[in-house]
């Protein structure tokens, strides 16, 4: 495989926020939808604590998925240990030479 094709892959496949985003607009209209339900029952006085509690674990449930995937989802990709080709330092010229106070820095050259 060519090595340019190689190292520029991954660049390629990156990350965008496309999955993270769906998964919030996801959970944000369940729960909005689990809030109307329950706003529809207080009105029409058949909330009882059981169809409470069960929105509420069902809220809880929700935000805990949402959580988890999205985490999974911002998890940076797995290192590549493969070496594809010698890479060496760059070496930049040092002037040791202090003209007054001024600290050394690199050369322009």
């Amino acid at each position: 495989m060519n090595a340019v094709l190689h190292v520029a892959a991954p660049a390629a496949s990156g990350n965008t926020g496309l999955p993270l985003a769906v998964t919030i607009a996801l959970a944000v209209t369940v729960l909005v939808a689990i809030g109307m339900a329950i706003v529809g029952l207080r009105r029409s006085s058949r909330l009882t604590l059981v169809t409470g509690a069960a929105a509420a674990v069902s809220a809880v449930a929700v935000l805990a998925g949402a959580f988890l995937v999205g985490g999974s989802l911002t998890q940076p990709p797995a290192a590549n240990a493969t070496v594809i080709g010698t890479r060496q330092a760059a070496v930049a010229p040092t002037d040791t030479k202090l003209d007054g106070l001024q600290l050394p820095t690199l050369a322009l050259d």
